[in-house]
């Protein structure tokens, strides 16, 4: 399906088949509504396509592409290997609802950490899978989204560079119980983190500039 994907993309990139899809698609709506609000054949079949390949749509930056529909790969999860059940699992949190668009979070901040400590619990107990590496690079992701937010939700308020109220919400909510924060790296983590930015009244200092530049390197 991965291997497939480009492919996919390019033809629903197609003039005749994007235009037709921005009259269309309405974000987050199932692959089957977005079928049966066409008349268009060729549309149809590009959709009906992606649909029995396992795609659904999704649109960001001002285009509409495919990504993969990890729901439809549940019926086969009684008959695979544990890791990639666990896998299947953040991956159908992902398709069903991404963290980002258009450069924006558009899911809670706690969420975010949640999805953090899935992966992390994804890697702990499963070092060895052949996704260990894919839910690697989604866990730096979701570092970086704690330390440095996004273009257009971002971690420090413009206009006075303080902390927004619900980041320091979902670090305080999560960070409360120590046991918990003791069994998890990305917890304790956030708790230095958490701390230092406490120490600087919750405002983007050059101290907490230096800090998350060593904690969570951007490159």
């Amino acid at each position: 399906m991965n291997d497939a994907l480009p492919a996919k993309t390019d033809k629903v990139y197609e003039i005749g088949i994007q235009d037709k899809l921005m009259n269309l698609y309405k974000f987050g709506e199932p692959i089957n509504t977005t079928i049966n609000k066409t008349k268009d054949d060729t549309l149809r079949k590009v959709l009906i396509n992606l649909r029995d390949s396992g795609y659904r749509l999704y649109t960001t930056e001002g285009v509409i592409f495919p990504i993969i529909d990890y729901t439809t790969l549940k019926p086969y999860k009684p008959y695979i290997n544990k890791d990639i059940q666990a896998y299947i699992d953040i991956m159908i949190v992902e398709s069903e609802k991404p963290a980002v668009s258009d450069a924006a979070l558009v899911i809670p901040w706690s969420e975010v950490i949640e999805r953090g400590l899935a992966q992390e619990a994804f890697i702990t107990t499963y070092p060895k899978s052949n996704r260990a590496a894919d839910v690697k690079l989604k866990l730096r992701f979701t570092e970086l989204s704690l330390f440095y937010g996004y273009n257009n939700t971002p971690l420090f308020k413009y206009e006075d560079n303080l902390l927004d109220p619900e980041v320091r919400q979902a670090f305080d909510n999560v960070l409360k119980d120590s046991d918990t924060v003791s069994k998890s790296a990305l917890l304790k983590k956030l708790k230095s983190w958490s701390e230092v930015l406490e120490s600087n009244k919750d405002k983007l200092t050059q101290e907490v500039e230096q800090y998350r530049a060593k904690a969570v390197p951007l490159d």
